[in-house]
């Protein structure tokens, strides 16, 4: 966000899985243009492998004051913007939402008693002629969440029934942005920036004599500190260099202990406080190569000082219209990133870090490019892909690799990791897209693709977690000019996902009920997938406008479909069996919004 890499702006994020989350913490009422890359990005961005969002937010109304106002079933939520005086182009804008899924808890998982978020967001936008721009932005979010014991043993089913569970997360990043001209084609921008991110999770299960036993413990700390700068110059019409420096301090707060084997008893993993560093220096050079060719050639380099590991990274990009409506693009980037930082304080039994020397992953990938321009407002695009990654951690001995990681169970990993995992995703990506245009706009994206990895050289190829093999997306919406005037909206949205389903290793029967525990065979990982998914969502709403004020009612249904999502396995007491959870999580929103 605004150049800042900031943690996830999820709410519920790194509980259920890995990098998810159940809503964006970033309302539509702030966010401005942001753009998406999808491997082989450019220099500037780092510690990434596959993908990055560079998000930025909209300036304020600089001329009026506007505020808005929304009550739903989801909770409430407020904005405002405006200028800071009359004739002066600074802004201000700013977004607050509260809600309490607990008036929705009917239709959540079982577990998802007490949930409640909230979130701020805003943007200050300061102008100060000779001093070039300043800018003051922020997110912030807070998530509860938590179970608690069923009282009744008789109903006792699954041992989330015997749960008695606590998380508090948040998460914020705020900073300073600062961009001024220096002569000619030449501009300075720096930023400084804080982000913070924290969960403290409890988990206790209801034992025989009705006492509370520690499960596993979660106190997980990070403050970040950034400072960057970049130099950006247009030597002449063909040639513009951009380069920069970003520094990282990261301090980190770590605390994790789990009862692997007697429940009560937890035992350290990793327990750890103090500060690092990760400095990444790029340099990128856009060409502009005539009507028909445009370059983008760079280098950047990243050092982590905790372990003095560093990497340095070409990046090439080449887009060439060998038509007026169409054209080529061909793109080629070396990736790299960080493990999460607890995983280099993991302990052994003589309380030695095992992992602290662990190496970035890495990443090659290349991908090639078809943009058709059909017409003013229809647009199609086709781009293969192939990315080897490398320097993969693994468990030596096993078939266990970082790559799938997904759920809080992932948190509590104690074992030695080393870099000789290798893995390959290709595929190719096909969009076609009607714009905005006659009150009317689709588009359609369908991904082919293939993800396997290995635990060393001479290993057997597996499927990764995430190899769904395709994911088809169809996005359409229509408005209607209604009222005695025309001064009113009717609005029509959906949203259809069709992709392949979730992947699991095969039970091991005699062993998950030896251990009355759901036990995987991972000598044959990811063999075993679900059905196909299918998820939809539908958004209905009428906005009536007057001259200095708005309404909107809306109402929103996501899953109509009814899917139920894949949480894991677990073992059903009663029957002495291990099943699937799966939980179909149909949230309706009716709101009600006022814009004056």
């Amino acid at each position: 966000m605004e150049g800042v890499e900031i943690p996830n702006p999820n709410h519920f994020a790194d509980v259920t899985s890995f990098g998810g989350g159940g809503f964006t913490a970033l309302s539509k009422q702030v966010l401005g243009n942001s753009d998406f890359f999808t491997g082989a990005f450019p220099a500037e961005y780092s510690n990434a492998l596959s993908g990055v969002f560079d998000m930025h937010m909209r300036r304020g109304n600089s001329a009026n004051h506007e505020y808005t106002v929304q009550i739903g079933s989801l909770g409430v939520e407020a904005a405002s913007e405006g200028p800071f005086k009359k004739g002066y182009g600074g802004s201000y804008l700013f977004n607050y939402r509260y809600s309490t899924l607990s008036l929705l808890s009917f239709l959540l998982p079982e577990d998802a008693d007490g949930t409640n978020y909230q979130d701020l967001s805003f943007n200050i936008f300061l102008p100060a002629e000779k001093a070039g721009i300043f800018s003051i932005w922020g997110v912030g979010l807070i998530d509860r969440s938590g179970t608690t014991p069923e009282p009744d043993r008789i109903k006792w089913q699954y041992e989330q029934d015997m749960q008695n569970q606590k998380v508090k997360q948040y998460m914020g990043a705020a900073g300073i942005k600062h961009k001024i001209c220096v002569g000619e084609g030449v501009s300075l921008q720096s930023t400084f920036a804080t982000t913070v991110n924290s969960i403290d999770m409890h988990t206790e299960l209801l034992g025989n004599d009705d006492r509370l036993l520690p499960k596993n413990i979660v106190h997980n700390t990070y403050l970040n500190f950034v400072a960057s700068s970049d130099f950006q110059k247009r030597f002449s019409r063909v040639h513009t260099n951009r380069t920069g420096i970003r520094w990282t301090g990261l301090q980190y707060d770590l605390m994790f202990a789990d009862a692997t084997e007697n429940l009560g008893n937890l035992i350290s993993i990793a327990d750890e406080s103090g500060f690092s560093s990760l400095v990444n220096i790029y340099s990128e050079s856009m060409l502009d190569l005539g009507n028909r060719v445009k370059m983008n050639i760079g280098i950047a380099g990243q050092w982590f000082t905790l372990n003095d590991r560093f990497t340095v990274e070409p990046r090439l990009s080449v887009k060439w219209k060998f038509a007026p409506r169409q054209s080529f693009s061909f793109a080629y980037g070396m990736h790299s990133r960080l493990e999460m930082l607890n995983y280099y304080f993991t302990k052994d039994n003589r309380n030695k870090m095992i992992n602290k020397d662990l190496d970035f992953t890495k990443a090659h990938h290349l991908s090639l490019g078809y943009d058709l321009s059909l017409s003013e407002n229809l647009y199609l695009r086709i781009e293969s892909y192939f990315q080897w990654l490398y320097d993969v951690p693994v468990v030596p001995g096993s078939t266990f690799a970082m790559l799938n990681l997904q759920g809080n169970e992932d948190w509590f990993i104690a074992d030695r990791l080393v870099n000789t995992g290798s893995a390959m995703n290709y595929g190719i990506d096909i969009t076609f897209e009607k714009y905005m245009s006659r009150k009317f706009y689709y588009m359609a994206t369908a991904s082919l693709y293939n993800s396997k990895y290995r635990t060393s050289d001479d290993a057997t190829w597996f499927n990764s977690r995430y190899n769904r093999h395709f994911t088809v997306n169809l996005l359409a919406g229509k408005e209607w000019i209604l009222g005695r005037n025309k001064q009113n909206i009717l609005g029509l949205n959906g949203k259809l996902t069709v992709q392949g389903g979730d992947r699991y290793s095969p039970i091991a029967i005699e062993s998950s009920l030896l251990q009355q525990d759901a036990i995987y065979d991972e000598s044959k990982p990811y063999a075993c997938r679900f059905s196909p998914m299918v998820l939809a969502h539908l958004t209905v709403s009428y906005q009536i406008n007057r001259r200095k004020v708005s309404h909107e009612f809306a109402a929103k249904l996501i899953n109509i479909t009814g899917f139920k999502d894949y949480y894991g396995h677990r073992y059903n007491f009663r029957n002495n069996k291990v099943e699937a959870e799966c939980e179909a999580n149909i949230v309706p929103n009716v709101s009600y919004k006022i814009s004056f």
